[in-house]
C-alpha cells in the first residue's frame, strides 16, 4: 500500500482546463437576479496535461449563438467519479456548469 501511495505521487500530474471565449464578443456585465437563466452542463474528459475548451463550441452544441448572452457564470465541478479517472495520469475529467440568460 505504501509503494502504491508513492507511485501515484511520482506519476500523477497537475491538469488545467481553460474555458476560451474566443468568437464569443461580451460586454462583461454583472448579472442580474431577476433575469431568467437557464443552465447547461456539459462532460470533459481529455488526455494530457492541459486542455482548452471553446465556449463557442460548447454553446453551438445547443444552437446558442454566444453572442446573443447578456449575462453568464460558469462553474467547474469535480465529482467522486471524475476525481478517480483524475488521479491516472495524463487523464483529466470535469463537469462545466454554464448557468446564462439571453438578451
Amino acid at each position: 500500500m505504501k509503494y502504491l501511495f508513492i507511485l501515484l505521487l511520482l506519476v500523477g500530474c497537475t491538469h488545467n482546463t481553460r474555458l476560451v471565449s474566443k468568437g464569443c464578443f461580451g460586454s462583461g456585465k454583472y448579472s442580474e437576479t431577476n433575469a431568467e437563466y437557464k443552465k447547461h452542463v456539459e462532460g470533459v474528459f481529455y488526455f494530457g496535461m492541459s486542455d482548452e475548451v471553446s465556449l463557442k463550441e460548447i454553446l453551438a452544441k445547443e444552437n446558442i449563438d454566444c453572442r446573443k448572452i447578456k449575462y453568464m457564470n460558469f462553474t467547474w465541478k469535480q465529482g467522486f467519479f471524475e476525481s478517480l479517472v483524475s488521479v491516472l495520469p495524463l487523464m483529466t475529467s470535469k463537469t462545466l456548469i454554464i448557468d446564462y440568460a439571453l438578451k
